[in-house]
């Protein structure tokens, strides 16, 4: 039996509130959008925000993970039409929004990304529209069909607005930005109210029907994260991974001491 294309299925599996697990890429290089296409993670997104990509190198990493089937997205630098357009003009399978804390910020989001009804520019000559050689309308309703909006609630101004911003249409998942949550909310990590915000984020993302995901520093926490509702976890970078082992290799040979 043929394998099902991860990235044709990977919109409806996030849709549906299938678990998944990904990383932020922070290395600007094809080689390692393979690296993380040949593990068992089920997509990646590129950092586009917090990282120095330039287009060649987004562009070259888009190349990368269609050729090795690999579902990837892009946190957007800018909240603009242009930046939306960019990503998914190059292949990307949708966008993170960042500080989305209000419903027009939702919805300005959700229309830069979609033909119908929306307001992305059209141009069949991209890798997304197959260099021309897709029909104008099966590209675009096949674009507007599997196109991904994420809005990052991560500030705490956001908070009051979650249940409009979660219902905006064109939404398809809110993401839980703990980090700036807390420097948002003045607080460390085991301030009692962010685990609030969390499950408020959570819960408003359920009521809407869509999904939520968030960010784990530490992969013990997955299932207690889980367990609230949040359904695509972002277990840590390609960076923390490196340094990790690289600590870990540091620790295992390191000498005995005497």
């Amino acid at each position: 039996m043929a394998r099902v294309s991860r990235r044709a299925s990977f919109s409806e599996r996030l849709r549906d509130r299938t678990p998944l697990t990904g990383v932020f890429q922070k290395f600007p290089h094809h080689q390692v959008t393979e690296i993380l296409a040949m593990s068992d993670l089920d997509f990646a997104v590129l950092d586009t925000e917090h990282a120095p990509f330039d287009p060649s190198q987004v562009d070259g990493c888009m190349l990368a993970g269609m050729a090795c089937d690999f579902p990837l997205l892009v946190r957007i630098a800018r909240t603009d039409a242009d930046a939306v357009l960019s990503a998914l003009d190059m292949g990307a399978t949708g966008v993170f929004v960042p500080h989305v804390d209000t419903p027009a910020k939702a919805a300005n989001a959700a229309r830069f990304a979609r033909y119908t009804g929306g307001a992305r520019g059209f141009s069949p000559s991209t890798r997304a529209g197959g260099y021309g050689s897709r029909g104008l309308k099966p590209y675009m309703d096949a674009a507007d069909r599997n196109v991904l909006v994420i809005a990052q609630i991560e500030d705490a101004s956001a908070l009051k607005w979650l249940p409009a911003i979660a219902a905006t249409p064109g939404i398809d998942a809110l993401f839980i930005g703990r980090a700036d949550l807390a420097a948002s909310f003045g607080c460390d990590w085991s301030d009692p109210k962010l685990d609030e915000a969390t499950v408020r984020i959570a819960q408003s993302a359920a009521d809407a029907g869509i999904a939520c995901g968030a960010y784990l520093a530490d992969p013990a926490q997955a299932a207690r994260y889980r367990s609230m509702g949040i359904s695509f976890l972002l277990a840590g970078s390609d960076q923390g991974a490196l340094r990790q082992d690289a600590n870990r290799l540091a620790a295992v040979m390191a000498p005995d001491e005497e």
